[in-house]
C-alpha cells in the first residue's frame, strides 16, 4: 500500500533569510520551506527519513547549537486556525527520532540531520488517511521557534 507525504517547514526567516543576515549573526533554520513531497510505502520494513537544519547568517564560523523538539495537540490546533487546514497529529507510535535531539555546530559545519524511523505499516492503517485526512509530524527548534512538518495524507 502506498501513502502519500510531504514535509512543509516554515522557518522564523520564511524565504527571505538573506535580509536578516545583517542583523543575525547565526541563523539555523530547516532547509527547503514549503511542500516537500515525500512517498512512503507500506512494504512491512520501516523507512528512514532525514530533516536537514541549516546554518546561515554572516558569521558562518560562529560556533551555535540548538534543540529539536515535537510540538503538541494545542500547537497544532493553534497552526491549523491561522492557515486553514485541518491537519492531525500523527501518533507517537508511528514514528522514532533517532540519536540526540540538541545540534551543536563547530566553526566548520553548516548543516546536520536528524534521522526519523517512519513506521510506515502504523501510519498505512491510520484511519483518516482513508477518508483524505492529513496526519503531521511537527518539529521545531527550542530556541528560534522555527516549524517543520511532516505531513502524511
Amino acid at each position: 500500500s502506498f501513502v502519500s507525504a510531504f514535509l512543509l517547514t516554515q522557518t522564523a526567516c520564511e524565504d527571505g533569510k538573506d535580509e536578516f543576515l545583517d542583523d543575525f549573526s547565526t541563523i539555523l533554520y530547516f532547509r527547503n520551506s514549503g511542500e516537500i513531497p515525500v512517498s512512503v510505502y507500506n512494504t512491512g520494513e520501516d523507512a528512514n527519513y532525514q530533516v536537514v537544519i541549516n546554518k546561515g547568517g554572516s558569521e558562518l564560523n560562529a560556533v551555535t547549537e540548538v534543540s529539536i523538539g515535537t510540538m503538541d495537540d494545542a500547537t497544532l490546533a493553534i497552526y491549523n486556525a491561522e492557515e486553514g487546514v485541518k491537519y492531525k497529529a500523527i501518533p507517537a507510535t508511528c514514528y522514532e527520532l533517532n540519536g540526540d535531539r540538541k545540534f551543536t555546530f563547530a566553526a566548520n559545519e553548516l548543516y546536520k540531520t536528524m534521522d526519523i524511523t517512519l513506521k510506515t505499516e502504523l501510519i498505512d492503517g491510520l484511519p483518516a488517511l482513508n477518508t483524505g485526512e492529513e496526519y503531521v509530524l511537527l518539529f521545531y527548534f527550542h530556541a528560534t521557534g522555527a516549524l517543520s512538518y511532516l505531513c502524511f495524507t
